[in-house]
């Protein structure tokens, strides 16, 4: 939750702005206007997971190697 309260210096007006996100969102500022660029959900990683786990079981009823199963990124992250 976010609040903004002020006064634009230029036009001597007061302003104010309500956000109330459940997740993250990633924005592009212009002066006092900005733009969304972008919209997470509120549980991130668990939707990440599901969509890795769908795209892994896909992969293995089709027989082939889900994607990122490469074995040199496997060793590299081993060593790490």
């Amino acid at each position: 939750m976010r609040t903004t309260i002020g006064v634009n210096a230029k036009a001597r007006r007061p302003f104010r702005d309500f956000d109330l996100a459940f997740g993250a969102s990633a924005r592009l500022f212009r002066g006092e206007c900005y733009e969304t660029l972008a919209t997470t959900p509120r549980d991130l990683f668990a939707d990440a997971t599901a969509r890795l786990l769908g795209e892994a079981l896909g992969a293995i009823d089709q027989d082939a190697l889900p994607a990122g199963s490469d074995p040199r990124f496997g060793i590299a992250v081993g060593v790490l």
